[in-house]
Parts: C-alpha cells; sequence; structure tokens
C-alpha cells in the first residue's frame, strides 16, 4: 500500500474514532485496511498513534483512573542509562525543597483562589517531584525524560497561571501537567509520520529515477513520475529538491 493511501485510511480511521467518542474496534480497523492488512509491528504503531490522540480500541472507555494508570503502565519505555543518570541528578537537586503537609498545601490553594499568585512558586516547588513521576509514567523511547520534564514544567506552570480547579486542586493539577505531556507526545507522534511518510516518498521517487534512467541520462519527465507515482507534480518538485536532483 503507498503511503498517500495509508494516509487517507488512518486520517478516515481518526474521524471515526471521533464520530464514536474516540473509540474505534480492530474489527473497523480492519475493515478500513481492506486487502492491505497491517502486520503486528504496523498495527501497534497505529494504536500508539490512536493512543496519542487519546483513541481507545475496543471495549470500554476507561475511566479517568484506569486511563491514568494506563498510561503510566503501557505507554511508558525503559529509561536509557544517560536518562537514569539525568533523574538521579535531578532528583538529587530537589532535595533541599522543603516539603509540606496536606494543610499547608490546601492553605497555598486557597491562597491562589484569593488572587495571591505569590503562592503559585511554593506550589511548583512542591509539585516537581509529581511531574517527574508523571513524565517517567508517559516516557517514550525516542523522546528524552529530561525534555518530557521541562515540558511538564511548563504544562505545571501554565495551569498555576490559569488557576481554575475544577474539584479538588491536586488532581487537577495533575491532569494539566498529565493532558500537556500527552498533547506534546501526540505532536511529536504526528510528526514522526510526517518524517517516515516523508522518507518513504525519497525512496520511492529514487528508484522511479533509477529505473526510468539510461545510462546516467535522465529519460523521465515530471508529469511522467506524477502519474507513476500517484503524486502531484509539485510535491514531486519538492522531494526532488530535497534529493538535489532536481537540476
Amino acid at each position: 500500500m503507498d503511503v498517500k493511501s495509508f494516509q487517507e485510511k488512518l486520517a478516515r480511521m481518526v474521524s471515526v474514532a471521533k464520530e464514536q467518542g474516540n473509540q474505534i474496534s480492530l474489527t473497523q480497523i480492519r475493515e478500513f485496511m481492506g486487502e492491505n492488512q497491517l502486520d503486528e509491528g504496523q498495527l501497534e504503531k497505529v494504536l500508539v498513534y490512536f493512543k496519542s490522540l487519546n483513541i481507545s480500541c475496543e471495549g470500554e472507555q476507561p475511566s479517568q483512573k484506569e486511563e491514568e494508570e494506563e498510561a503510566d503502565i503501557v505507554k511508558a519505555d525503559p529509561l536509557s542509562a544517560e536518562e537514569e543518570q539525568y533523574l538521579r541528578e535531578y532528583e538529587k537537586s530537589l532535595e533541599g525543597v522543603a516539603s509540606a503537609g496536606q494543610e499547608e498545601f490546601r492553605k497555598l490553594c486557597q491562597a491562589m483562589d484569593r488572587g495571591e499568585e505569590q503562592a503559585a512558586g511554593r506550589i511548583a516547588e512542591l509539585f516537581l517531584p509529581r511531574v517527574i513521576q508523571i513524565a517517567t509514567g508517559l516516557h517514550r523511547k525516542d523522546y528524552f525524560l529530561g525534555d518530557m520534564i521541562q515540558e511538564g514544567n511548563m504544562a505545571l506552570m501554565a495551569a498555576l497561571q490559569a488557576w481554575h480547579p475544577e474539584g479538588d486542586p491536586e488532581r487537577w493539577l495533575e491532569k494539566q501537567v498529565r493532558q500537556g505531556l500527552l498533547e506534546t507526545l501526540r505532536m511529536k507522534e504526528q510528526q514522526n509520520y510526517q518524517d517516515e511518510a516523508l522518507v518513504e516518498k525519497v525512496r520511492k521517487l529514487e528508484a522511479a529515477v533509477r529505473e526510468l534512467s539510461e545510462e546516467g541520462e535522465k529519460k523521465f519527465s515530471l508529469e511522467e513520475l506524477a502519474v507513476l507515482l500517484d503524486m502531484d507534480v509539485d510535491e514531486i518538485r519538492d522531494v526532488l529538491r530535497l534529493t538535489g536532483d532536481d537540476q
């Protein structure tokens, strides 16, 4: 199956899942793919992509608690030696932060409710270890843990600036950090798919150029390539620029 067809099928599956309350079944995925069935590795990548969009596959939509536990357990990849070293050093840097009891945290939240923004600094300080836990629970092997922690800290600061807790402030802050990280992961997943699609287009184009070339002399037009590869002429021209073969 060519990349363009796969992208179209993927987009349709996402659209259907959204209409079904962010749910899709394996049966529907197989129906969409038709004769171009995915192997186990490809299906796993598609399911990971769906998870990054908060789309569940098969069964009922999990509860918030189940969703959080699944995010921490299922999505987490093991840390590299470099990341483990980074984590040890980062946690050590937080050892000097004074801990707080529930009463202090409650009073800090009440101060935030009154618009006393200076309380945000102390809340952020107290919440840093929880950001580490969330980032580690959502860790992806192609996303350095330190970068994820920084993204989580940015989501925490954004939540403190907005400050409109719904229910328990602590759980609300955790949810904001988690959602911020999931959105970052979703964008990264989409970028990875786009990058992989571009690489595949370059490979197909290079193969077609070799096939249509005779003794190093080009015997093809962009229009011929467009028909052969089911790509737009402008798209082929852009890919040729990337390969340095647009002269």
